[in-house]
């Protein structure tokens, strides 16, 4: 993680920017905390997996053209795939692309009897 935040993100956030990504987050994972709330899941909803990932990418957009527009950029490309970036295998994640639309945030009702819905783009990488 030291070159992640050491080095990808200080370049990555103008790279970002510049495609108006709205919010750039990772997620990452405790696999000690993930294997025990496995056996909590599994008592209350046999079946259900916690994902055994190490992290999350979470890409927030107004639209796909954003999304599009940052993959395509030759100089997010050399940002993301530059010597030394071995802390993501890019040889196949899982990619979820949908809306985001909230409903509690910050304690408060949003979007809800009437409210004006906001919704943006959301893909995530794991």
């Amino acid at each position: 993680m030291h070159w992640f935040t050491g080095q990808f993100l200080p370049r990555a956030v103008a790279v970002l920017k510049k495609h108006n990504v709205l919010k750039y987050a990772v997620q990452n994972m405790d696999s000690q905390v993930g294997a025990a709330f496995q056996v909590e899941a599994g008592q209350v909803r046999p079946g259900w997996k916690v994902n055994d990932c190490d992290l999350v990418l979470e890409y927030w957009v107004k639209d796909l053209e954003s999304l599009k527009s940052l993959a395509s950029d030759p100089e997010w490309i050399q940002t993301a795939l530059e010597p030394g970036n071995d802390w993501f295998d890019m040889s196949g994640p899982t990619i979820r692309i949908g809306y985001d639309t909230t409903y509690l945030e910050h304690g408060e009702i949003v979007n809800v009897a009437g409210r004006k819905r906001r919704s943006r783009v959301t893909a995530s990488f794991d």
